[in-house]
């Protein structure tokens, strides 16, 4: 039509004809062709809607320079004329360019609308910025702009600013769903659970209705509090803080508002079961969705049976997944692996190896340290080593998964030397950059297969030496095997400053590693010394004073000095125990 019009002498296009058809503009052959005849007509630079429009499309076009020099030769510049330049900027990533338009902006005296701020925002790459922003929103009196605060609240949060956030959140004066949404699923991503949690009864309490994201995020947190990978009393705290109660309770809102065939949300249900070790309830969401199943469904319900040990349920859901025409991903046949590996069935696993190949993941990072697992189990050591080298590239749990498994079978020679190359690969395939660089469990992993076969100097070297040099930090196990270490060779003393000076609380096992060198070494005094520790931790533990007890004893056979320990008292406490 705009073609037509040129045809027709007698109808001369205006600033609404210009500023409809750039709207229509698609490629930029034609944004060119209005360009030129805007400015034929003189309205590209004198009339500012026209501009402003010119600009816009030029930086969504991705002519930026184009979109500056119009910006610059335009007689007027307009609060929407900056906003159009800061926009083109935006949205062709230029970030750092885009906010010192905005800062040139105000010092031109252009006072910024809720456009720019919305625009801006987009493009803070630093939590400074964003919080001069908000500053300057509310001195422009935008601080009971709802749409404007749940951006900020937005921002914050993507910045995992949570403190921000929540005041940001608490200054929104009329809450939409979105700002719930957005505050509460910062929680859980950040790993505020109870906060996350806390979040959703108080939508509760207020009447704002929960929506799928709404459900998805705080069942995300009940998981997290009853993760069983904090540890073995991690289902206990979960009894106490009625985890499982929180996620049944989350499970009969879903029902009630009818969310529950959202996939998303009743897979988020079966993990959070999971994690609460509630294996029947995790089958109840399950077959509640037996229509609507995806392969994440498939995936959490067998990792559920694995990990409850229902070993032979998962290969039945295993078999029906692929009836279903269900193809298993990275995660599927890692879970099914590690059901092999518990049944040790060497067949089964052989088996799932072929899939595996079928669906090209045999190089993934997830599914490759689960097959060496499982070969391992199965006491198949060379298809475990063949799994390792057929995986590609190699990374650092690759390795991990490899000397794990020689050191479990005692193959010390092979788990130093595939520690030896790991380095020398990490060192000549990635100069100059961080490579392949050992960490706690390849550390770990040799040291303890040094000391179990006696190459105690080689063990300290792996621990001290290596473990400095790649600057890899200390984690509680790895202060353990070095107590050990000094234990073993009689360096009680230097055993007991490395547990004092640990840069956490030392734990019952690295107490309890020294007592027992104290008892080889018959060092009295200072069994005394670590027995108080440990009694500390835990006054119920009969095992220290059965120990305790034991020393004394044996010292008391060979000599007849008089002991500052009371056996008497130490007799009656192993009977009490």
């Amino acid at each position: 039509m705009f073609r037509r019009m040129q045809h027709e002498c007698s109808v001369a296009p205006n600033e609404v004809t210009f500023v409809s058809v750039l709207g229509a503009a698609e490629e930029a052959s034609e944004l060119r062709m209005i360009h030129d005849r805007a400015a034929e007509n003189g309205f590209h630079s004198s009339n500012v809607f026209v501009g402003n429009s010119l600009v816009h499309m030029h930086g969504k076009c991705g002519s930026v320079r184009d979109a500056k020099q119009l910006f610059d030769a335009m007689a007027l510049q307009s609060v929407s004329s900056w906003n159009s330049i800061v926009d083109a900027y935006a949205h062709n990533g230029l970030e750092r360019e885009a906010f010192k338009l905005f800062r040139t902006m105000q010092h031109e005296g252009v006072r910024p609308d809720k456009v720019t701020f919305l625009t801006v925002l987009e493009v803070c790459t630093s939590l400074r910025q964003v919080r001069l922003l908000q500053e300057l929103v509310t001195s422009a009196g935008l601080r009971s702009d709802v749409l404007l605060q749940t951006a900020l609240l937005q921002v914050f949060a993507r910045n995992s600013s949570i403190s921000d956030a929540k005041r940001t959140f608490d200054g929104v004066r009329d809450k939409d769903l979105f700002a719930w949404n957005t505050l509460l699923t910062a929680y859980a991503q950040c790993g505020a659970d109870e906060a996350a949690v806390e979040m959703f009864h108080r939508m509760n309490q207020e009447g704002v209705k929960a929506g799928e994201q709404t459900f998805v995020s705080v069942i995300d947190s009940c998981a997290s509090l009853g993760d069983l990978e904090q540890g073995v009393r991690a289902h206990e705290c979960a009894a106490e803080c009625g985890v499982e109660d929180q996620v049944r309770m989350l499970h009969a809102q879903i029902c009630s508002a009818g969310l529950l065939r959202d996939v998303a949300v009743a897979n988020c249900l079966i993990n959070a079961y999971r994690k609460c070790q509630s294996l029947e309830d995790a089958k109840v969401v399950f077959q509640s969705i037996q229509d609507y199943r995806d392969v994440v469904s498939w995936t959490s319900m067998l990792c559920s049976c694995v990990e409850d040990g229902s070993h032979y349920e998962a290969f039945e859901l295993w078999h029906w997944m692929q009836q279903y025409g269900d193809k298993p991903d990275t995660v599927t046949f890692a879970g099914i692996l590690d059901a092999c590996s518990s049944l040790k069935s060497l067949s089964r696993g052989r088996m799932i190896h072929e899939q595996v190949k079928g669906s090209g993941y045999d190089s993934s990072t997830t599914v490759s340290p689960a097959l060496i697992g499982m070969y391992s189990e199965c006491f198949s050591l060379e298809e475990a080593a063949e799994a390792f080298e057929t995986a590609a590239p190699k990374d650092v749990l690759l390795y991990n998964s490899m000397i794990s498994a020689y050191s479990k079978h005692g193959r010390g020679g092979k788990a130093i030397a595939l520690f030896r190359r790991m380095d020398l690969e990490g060192v000549s395939f990635n100069r100059g950059t961080e490579g392949l660089k050992p960490d706690n469990v390849a550390l770990m992993s040799v040291a303890s297969v040094c000391q179990h076969v006696g190459l105690l100097e080689e063990a300290f070297y792996y621990l001290f030496q290596l473990g400095t040099e790649y600057r890899v930090t200390a984690k509680r196990e790895r202060y353990s095997c070095i107590v050990g270490l000094l234990g073993r060779i009689g360096w009680l003393e230097e055993a007991e400053a490395v547990i004092r000076k640990m840069p956490f609380k030392p734990n019952e096992a690295v107490w309890k590693n020294l007592l027992m060198s104290c008892k080889i070494h018959n060092d009295v005094a200072r069994g005394a010394r670590v027995a108080k520790e440990l009694l500390e931790l835990d006054s119920a533990d009969s095992a220290t004073y059965v120990t305790l007890y034991n020393m004394y004893a044996g010292q008391l056979k060979h000599s007849e000095e008089p002991q500052d320990f009371e056996l008497d008292e130490l007799e009656e406490a192993r009977l009490d125990a």
